[in-house]
């Protein structure tokens, strides 16, 4: 009996390491660490309402989203969320210092994933001869002998999030890039429709665009704006 007893304590002592090991050996993401600006690369990440995920969750955002990290707690991040105080793992994110995009055509088929390592799970195989746009505010991270870098793959309805092995990439061949063809809900906003695409709404973003597409003098005029709109509409805004 004595043996007995011995034996199911070891076996339980065990089922509790594994699952302490099974908990830490979650993947973590390369550079998600700090106050900042983060882009969302998982397909959807809880908030909760603490930092840990003991605390409930009260929502839930996509991937593509940005969101501002005021304040750090190990791996979570302090965000606004609908007007409350929210915090949300880092680990799926991606910590980006500026907002900056430069076109990539893809070479050979390969995953996009959620983070920045093999052991991540991917959104999707990204076929060989599609163009990505990427992220240039994310420094590249090697991993498993693999150079990460973030990229937004555009060939669905809606903007993917994730990061490639960058040896399956080269710079694009065409010479100029466009966003995607806003077919969204009705607006008269510039600011609304980019923010439906995922795409930095920023004024100074938004002057970026418009130097590329030859609106100059931009100050965020309605006519100026109206007019970025309407290019947007029509699949014809040039990416800067």
């Amino acid at each position: 009996m004595k043996k007995t007893k011995k034996l199911m304590s070891v076996i339980f002592a065990l089922a509790i390491i594994v699952s302490v090991l099974s908990v830490c050996a979650v993947p973590a993401n390369a550079q998600a660490n700090g106050t900042g600006t983060y882009i969302i690369t998982a397909q959807s990440v809880y908030v909760r309402s603490g930092a840990g995920t003991s605390y409930s969750a009260i929502g839930a955002i996509g991937n593509g989203e940005f969101y501002n990290v005021t304040a750090v707690d190990g791996i979570w991040g302090k965000i606004s969320y609908n007007g409350k105080t929210g915090w949300i793992s880092l680990n799926y994110g991606a910590k980006i210092t500026e907002y900056g995009e430069r076109g990539r055509t893809v070479i050979k088929s390969t995953p996009l994933r959620m983070g920045t390592g093999t052991s991540w799970s991917s959104h999707k195989t990204l076929s060989a001869n599609i163009d990505v746009v990427q992220i240039t505010g994310y420094p590249s991270y090697t991993s498993d002998g693999i150079t990460w870098i973030l990229v937004v793959d555009m060939t669905d309805d809606g903007d993917t999030f994730g990061f490639v092995d960058e040896q399956c990439l080269k710079p694009l061949t065409s010479a100029t890039t466009y966003f995607p063809k806003y077919t969204g809900p009705s607006t008269t906003s510039i600011v609304d429709a980019l923010a439906y695409l995922k795409v930095d709404y920023s004024y100074a973003y938004r002057a970026q665009i418009a130097a590329k597409n030859a609106i100059t003098n931009y100050t965020g005029t309605p006519a100026q704006n109206t007019t970025m709109l309407n290019l947007l509409k029509n699949g014809t805004l040039k990416r800067p």
